[in-house]
């Protein structure tokens, strides 16, 4: 039986098929003259071989084409354009964003406890099942602390009442990890700390006034190392090394002027040694005592700045009742002498105060 379809429809349609193909590689042609100079050539070379796909029978691609769309497709913008020329060719449309970064999960709050007045006391900002922030609140609505999550990482800030940070600091797991930084009602730092997994680890400063005025180095959370004080202009104050929060060895401490002004002994927090303590104005000896075990083993001595023997006094041990920063006291008698060394008066001390009569 014959078909009652005319002869060489098939043909025909197979023309128009490929009509509509090369309209839509001129639309496509047309679209990368217009775009940027840099990728024309490449979306060129894929638009010609998007026509000779169109065009061979079966669908498949020379072999030296085939090279050509290999490479373009392991290029950088033939990668990204390819598809999307072969799509447009092919009339489908791909189902690729190109004009912007993907949409970002929404963020969400949710409250984990409150005041017993109902209000929120501590929410978790949460973005895909994840927290990425954290936010307390004091009992009155004011925000206390907050802080943004990174993995296993959080920034946190502490505010006052104003509103204004007066802490900084950073966990690792849940725990204090690198720099804790503290600021005064004024903004001023206040305290510059280093933490290592929960603990003290490092160079620890404290400030007054903009001036640092004393650092401490810690190590696994226990002070050791160096213990260093400083006047407001930067020079300093003091200096002794600590060993497990212990002074231990020699401490000096110096006038603003940078004269020495002190030297004593420590052992293991306790003074142990020579206590000698010296002029501004002339650098010479002004007083010596002798501690043993902290307590002091000798008269209190001092001195003419001509270096003669000025004054002699027994000392008495601080009772407990004193407290623990409190000093020995004169007590005994005491004898002064003139530049000459000749003595000059007996002096009766009763615990720094002077009971009895004067013998001259």
């Amino acid at each position: 039986m014959r078909s009652s379809r005319p002869a060489g429809a098939g043909n025909d349609s197979r023309a128009t098929g490929q009509g509509r193909g090369r309209k839509r590689i001129g639309v496509l042609a047309s679209r990368v003259y217009r775009s940027e100079p840099r990728t024309a050539p490449c979306a060129l070379t894929a638009t010609f071989t998007t026509a000779i796909l169109l065009q061979s029978p079966g669908g498949k691609v020379p072999g030296p084409l085939a090279v050509i769309l290999g490479r373009l497709r392991r290029s950088a913008v033939g990668w990204a354009l390819t598809p999307m020329l072969l799509a447009s060719a092919c009339g489908s449309a791909p189902d690729v964003r190109v004009d912007g970064p993907p949409l970002a999960a929404p963020v969400t709050r949710a409250i984990v406890g409150r005041w017993p007045s109902g209000r929120e006391r501590v929410v978790q900002i949460l973005q895909d099942d994840a927290v990425i922030g954290e936010e307390h609140f004091r009992d009155d609505g004011r925000l206390h602390r907050r802080a943004q999550v990174v993995g296993r990482v959080a920034q946190w800030q502490e505010l006052d009442e104003t509103g204004a940070v007066r802490r900084e600091w950073q966990t690792l797991q849940g725990k204090k990890h690198g720099k804790e930084l503290l600021r005064t009602s004024k903004g001023e730092v206040e305290a510059l700390i280093q933490w290592k997994n929960g603990l003290r680890d490092g160079t620890a400063q404290w400030f007054a006034g903009g001036h640092k005025v004393a650092e401490q180095s810690f190590v696994g959370g226990v002070p050791s190392g160096p213990l260093v004080g400083y006047w407001p202009d930067g020079t300093k104050r003091s200096e002794v090394q600590t060993v497990d929060d212990r002074r231990d060895g020699q401490e000096v401490r110096w006038y603003p002027s940078g004269h020495k002004m002190a030297e004593l002994q420590w052992c293991l927090g306790v003074l142990h040694g020579d206590y000698r303590t010296f002029d501004d104005a002339s650098g010479k000896l002004a007083s010596h005592v002798l501690y043993a075990d902290g307590l002091p083993d000798s008269p209190l001595t001092t001195y003419h700045a001509s270096g003669q023997i000025r004054m002699v006094v027994p000392l008495l041990s601080p009772l407990p009742s004193d407290g623990p920063e409190a000093e020995p006291r004169r007590h005994g008698l005491a004898k002064i002498y003139s530049e000459d060394g000749s003595l000059l008066v007996e002096l009766p001390y009763v615990r720094d105060v002077v009971e009895g009569t004067e013998k001259r």
